[in-house]
């Protein structure tokens, strides 16, 4: 098309009151690999609990979403310096500066496990000192637990996981008797069950603890976009928690509402 035919047509179009759609918005967001929360975000059928929300919150019509795995400290960093619009999994009372949506994205809670034919009878920490127990790597879940990794950090009693399949070698050293228990997230723990075949049958939840938190995906205060994203966030992910879809979604990562 030469350049006059193109000026006629934008002419046409104006005159007539036609109007173009605007592009989508993009949203660049950051977020620690966080099974089944986030997980590989290339994925055409697993991507995450929390990836999946945020898509069907800001449609693709509308929005489109950049993700990044990043390291946690690498998202906050770029977070702070409006390198990127948003970061999935922060608690409001670490960082209160921050621009956050009226409802957290996903909740965790902690709990111990045993296998199911463990004679253990589980009191408190101490009762998990004749054996190994298994640990995530950078996680607190009680204060009496963080001054067990303490006193255990080098006598092999307390064994720290970490990496992509982190859970799952746990999850499979527990079933192998490697461990005696495992100290983890009921969501994350879920998941690698409903994954690891025999897995439920061969371990079991013995305690919830008592220390639920609240991750909300946080938005920078130095993008004036970040409160029409809350705004947005705000209205679409209630209409979605109250579908069938979103139900469906939770069974699909091994959860229910218990367990998020």
């Amino acid at each position: 098309m030469n350049l006059k035919r193109m000026l006629l047509v934008l002419f046409l179009l104006v005159f007539c009151g036609v109007v173009l759609p605007a592009a989508p918005q993009e949203i660049n967001i950051r977020t620690e690999y966080f099974p089944p929360f986030s997980c590989a975000l290339n994925s055409k059928t697993h991507p995450g609990l929390a990836i999946e929300i945020l898509r069907k919150v800001f449609p693709a019509s509308r929005y489109r979403l950049q993700f990044r795995n990043q390291g946690w400290q690498w998202a906050l960093r770029d977070l702070q310096r409006n390198r990127c619009h948003a970061v999935i999994g922060v608690c409001k009372a670490d960082k209160p500066n921050l621009v956050y949506p009226r409802r957290p994205l996903f909740k965790t809670v902690s709990a111990v496990y045993l296998r199911s034919d463990s004679p253990l009878k589980f009191v408190s920490a101490a009762s998990l000192e004749k054996g190994k127990t298994g640990f995530l790597t950078d996680y607190s879940h009680s204060d009496e637990f963080d001054l067990f990794l303490e006193k255990h950090a080098s006598d092999g009693i307390a064994v720290i996981y970490s990496g992509w399949s982190a859970t799952d070698k746990m999850v499979r050293d527990l079933m192998q008797k490697k461990l005696q228990a495992v100290v983890n997230y009921t969501a994350v723990m879920d998941w690698a069950m409903k994954r690891i075949r025999n897995s439920a049958k061969q371990i079991r939840l013995v305690k919830k603890l008592d220390n639920e938190a609240e991750y909300y995906i946080a938005f920078t205060p130095g993008k004036r976009e970040s409160w029409a994203f809350v705004k947005q966030f705000n209205e679409e992910f209630e209409k979605f928690r109250k579908t069938s879809e979103y139900q469906k979604l939770l069974r699909k990562y091994g959860l229910t509402e218990d367990s998020i």
